[in-house]
């Protein structure tokens, strides 16, 4: 994906210019805030910026200092102008502007899908990590309860595009037929991530299932299903460099 789509993209559904946040993955981002404040970093990365309140939660935490990428210079220069310190970069494809071990904890939110080389950024964040660091990375589930359901009736699952112009095969409004994609290239399994993790020298020590707020009559399933892990809307997942 091109910086020109990721430019349009922020600024029509993702600006990050004080706009109210909306209610679409307040679960991720309350439980995603939990789990940084437990960690107690003092030096952040967070790569992509999709939400402002959690950027300038995270920049707020004591004694933090943070630093966000994106690739989009659109949604750049809007976290710049909001006081936060940014750079715009490709994570699939270029080097972190930063030497080796210099963050606490990469916080990479809803990012790894987009990527068309996701094993590069793995390799960079893993570089820029201190030895005892953490990532956090959050994701949607290709094998969520109501991809395994829509699957069965021939629908496309949800997240994933076909298109760079429409959501197609979703056959209704309701599933996002028609409406603009967000640029999802790979969908993963709960056991393909964490595969893909290890393949870095990564172990997982925490995953969370989250809930979504798409369909409002079907909140309340969605909540309990993201109890079970490989059935959730989206994982929420902790690593660590083995050793």
């Amino acid at each position: 994906m091109s910086r020109q789509f990721y430019d349009t993209l922020h600024r029509s559904y993702y600006p990050l210019d004080c706009a109210p946040e909306t209610s679409i993955g307040r679960n991720r981002r309350e439980r995603s805030q939990s789990i940084i404040r437990s960690c107690k970093p003092h030096r952040v990365l967070e790569v992509g910026f999709e939400s402002p309140d959690l950027s300038r939660m995270i920049a707020s935490l004591p004694d933090v200092e943070y630093v966000g990428v994106d690739i989009s210079e659109a949604a750049v220069n809007s976290a710049t102008e909001a006081g936060l310190q940014a750079f715009c970069v490709d994570v699939s494809e270029e080097k972190l502007p930063f030497g080796e071990h210099q963050f606490d904890l990469v916080y990479c939110a809803e990012v790894i899908e987009h990527l068309f080389n996701p094993d590069h950024a793995i390799e960079e964040f893993v570089r820029v990590l201190r030895p005892n660091g953490n990532i956090l990375i959050t994701t949607p589930n290709l094998a969520s309860w109501y991809n395994r359901l829509v699957l069965l009736m021939g629908i496309q699952p949800l997240h994933t595009e076909i298109s760079t112009l429409r959501i197609l095969g979703r056959k209704f409004r309701l599933l996002g037929q028609g409406h603009r994609p967000v640029g999802h290239l790979r969908l993963y399994t709960l056991g393909g991530l964490v595969d893909l993790l290890n393949l870095h020298g990564l172990r997982v020590i925490a995953v969370e299932g989250y809930a979504l707020e798409l369909l409002s009559s079907l909140w309340l399933v969605d909540v309990v299903m993201s109890k079970f892990v490989s059935l959730a809307s989206g994982f929420i997942v902790l690593c660590k460099l083995n050793g």
